[in-house]
């Protein structure tokens, strides 16, 4: 059952760019309106990836100002992960509260949402699509797995993953749930290759007092409807890429879904304030 409203609404404080933020007046599950989302235009090397995203609206932290326009071809643009194998670029970051019912005016948590440009090896085309999920399981395993960075708490990933085609560019969508010191987390994501070596990933993040089938599915929900916005103009490099990868690989189909991926770990009864941070994503 959706629960967002769009005839009635509530403006909160503003927040850190002087922006009003305005939510639906009804619902149990209320999330920033998508009315207000506003436009970006991420410039990637020639490719163009439009996609609308609500004010930041979160209790802590504050929107950054991120560059929109990038050449993923530039090494010194990339983060180093500390995984080594798998640079990224932050490409876009932002906050929103999930709120409960208005007269309660409770809190049931928070979503952020991010886009990040992941660099594969060179000598790994992600136009084939086996290579696109061996490379995306090996990412997952070097962040989550038994000799990962971020090893110390129970991951279980690709879940419900499937294939999506948003706006005629096909994605590869599943969720994911961490365990941290007894505060679950959540993400959805959604990927799909840019170059022969570049992943562009999409990940809204939650954190929710309340681990419900109802948040799930209202945040699933609304993390669909901001994704329907995203559409790619592909640089002149991308598509002939892409038509060489169907030249040389035809016919190919990627399978329904994924085998999930899980690392059950005992759960800690105590960590130290550095032990939690130096796990944080």
């Amino acid at each position: 059952m959706r629960t967002f409203s769009t005839t009635y609404s509530i403006a909160y404080p503003k927040n850190n760019k002087g922006t009003t933020v305005t939510y639906p007046a009804f619902g149990k599950i209320r999330l920033p309106k998508t009315e207000q989302a506003k436009p970006y235009t991420l410039k990637l090397s020639g490719t163009h990836v439009n996609f609308t995203a609500p004010p930041f609206s979160a209790k802590w932290g504050e929107q950054e100002d991120l560059p929109l326009v990038l050449d993923i071809f530039e090494q010194n643009n990339y983060l180093p992960n500390p995984s080594a194998a798998y640079p990224f670029i932050r490409c876009f970051d932002t906050s929103w509260s999930i709120r409960g019912m208005p007269l309660i005016q409770n809190e049931l948590g928070w979503i952020g949402f991010s886009i990040a440009v992941i660099r594969a090896k060179s000598d790994q085309n992600l136009f084939n699509h086996s290579i696109f999920q061996n490379i995306l399981e090996n990412h997952l395993e070097s962040m989550y797995g038994e000799n990962g960075v971020t090893n110390r708490y129970t991951t279980e990933t690709l879940l419900n993953s499937s294939i999506e085609k948003i706006n005629d560019i096909t994605w590869l969508s599943f969720f994911q749930r961490r365990e941290k010191a007894g505060e679950p987390s959540f993400s959805l994501f959604w990927k799909t290759p840019i170059s022969e070596q570049h992943i562009l990933s999409f990940c809204f993040n939650y954190i929710t007092y309340e681990d419900t089938n109802k948040i799930h599915e209202s945040l699933n929900y609304y993390a669909k409807e901001l994704m329907n916005s995203v559409a790619i103009t592909p640089s002149t490099a991308l598509k002939e890429q892409k038509a060489a990868a169907e030249k040389q690989w035809p016919n190919q189909k990627y399978p329904e879904h994924m085998e999930p991926l899980r690392w059950i770990r005992p759960k800690k009864d105590f960590i130290s304030v550095e032990e939690y941070f130096a796990d944080d994503e």
